[in-house]
């Protein structure tokens, strides 16, 4: 599974306030999706991020 399907997932579940959820939809399509998106789930580390 990739980042992305991981948080697409995620983000259809989340129970939120619409404002809310709409901010984290564009944090995810804007920060999270172009810069791990098509890595694996189990590869993503902390040294990732640093």
């Amino acid at each position: 599974m990739t980042m992305a399907q991981f948080v697409d997932g995620w983000l259809a579940k989340h129970r939120g306030e619409g404002t809310t959820k709409e901010v984290y939809e564009s944090k995810i399509r804007l920060r999270i999706k172009p810069r791990i998106g098509r890595e694996k789930v189990v590869e993503v580390t902390d040294e990732r991020f640093g």
